[in-house]
């Protein structure tokens, strides 16, 4: 068992091998995930996630875990709820644990895996392939249950920050309800929410070809992005120097693009921090913005827009009022 133990730990910290990849693949095919070792080792790993979820919320979360493991909830889609950055490594242990349960007792062509993060959260998964993703606020992630046997395809509504691992057989897809993504090995960004007016692409490392079911297709190389307009259905792509911001919100610095309205930006800051905005005038909902902002707690992102512009704001329960300055 120490032996086995030993295999996912490499495997969630991706240094396992390919031939101990399969060894645990095999392992857990045919181990009972009610053994006691192993119940106490992930029992062990959930209490050290971290103190930044409440005990209350930590405890329901196990009990709904233990009874997946003892297949008294089979369910046709199973649906992680993740919580925020600490308790990541538990919950892909578990994801990957009842993907192997699962395989044994739903046909893989049925099955869908979702991951996703509420309003004012974020995380990352690791996909069964060994690829990366981090999730911001407001997102979901889908595949299929046959992901990396012929075929390595996701699903994204939200934002995503992909680093694939490299297989030259299986290229990795990802699909917007606008258009896809297709990479072998790389690092990119996708930004794809459903009530925004674009979706952006932005590639940090390798090559990624981008095309739509209209025969638009375009090849992405590092430091450029495609913008997607969703109102005339066209693509611009952008190589400048300010790409690079594409990704910093996976460590919590919040991006305001050039000529970014203070409307937008409410827009925003809900996914970000689950607060409702209420706009007192209409002069400053047009008012545009732009800038980086390292320390993004709501606060300190308020006085920075108040200082910046003749925005006033007050904060009552979970409603942010903004307001001209009188």
């Amino acid at each position: 068992m120490e032996d086995h133990i030993s295999l996912i730990d490499k495997f969630f910290s991706g240094t396992a091998s390919a031939e101990e990849k399969r060894k645990l693949d095999d392992w857990l095919r045919t181990t009972s995930l009610s053994d006691a070792e192993l119940s106490d080792y992930f029992h062990n790993k959930w209490l050290s996630s971290g103190p930044e979820i409440e005990n209350g919320t930590k405890e329901r979360m196990l009990e709904h875990i233990h009874k997946e493991m003892d297949g008294t909830q089979k369910k046709r889609n199973t649906f992680l709820r993740i919580f925020p950055w600490a308790a990541v490594a538990a919950i892909a242990i578990f994801a990957f644990i009842g993907w192997h349960k699962y395989e044994m007792t739903v046909n893989r062509t049925e099955k869908e895996f979702v991951v996703f993060t509420e309003k004012g959260q974020k995380t990352n998964v690791l996909l069964p392939d060994g690829t990366q993703v981090w999730l911001n606020s407001d997102s979901r992630l889908s595949y299929k249950a046959d992901f990396n046997v012929n075929r390595r395809n996701v699903r994204l509504s939200g934002e995503g920050y992909f680093k694939v691992a490299k297989d030259p057989i299986h290229p990795f897809q990802v699909k917007t309800d606008n258009y896809s993504v297709e990479a072998l090995g790389t690092a990119f960004n996708i930004k794809a929410y459903k009530e925004d007016d674009t979706s952006v692409t932005t590639l940090f490392e390798g090559k990624v070809r981008i095309f739509d079911d209209k025969k638009y297709e375009t090849m992405l190389y590092p430091s450029q992005s495609v913008t997607y307009y969703k109102y005339n259905g066209s693509f611009l792509t952008d190589d400048s120097d300010r790409t690079f911001t594409a990704g910093l919100w996976r460590d919590n610095e919040l991006i305001i693009p050039r000529g970014t309205s203070l409307e937008d930006i409410a827009v925003l800051l809900n996914r970000e921090y689950n607060i409702g905005f209420v706009f007192k005038s209409e002069n400053i909902k047009k008012l545009c913005f732009e800038g980086i902002i390292k320390d993004s707690n709501l606060q300190n992102v308020l006085q920075l827009i108040s200082i910046s512009a003749n925005v006033s704001y007050s904060i009552d329960k979970n409603i942010v009022i903004l307001d001209e300055k009188k």
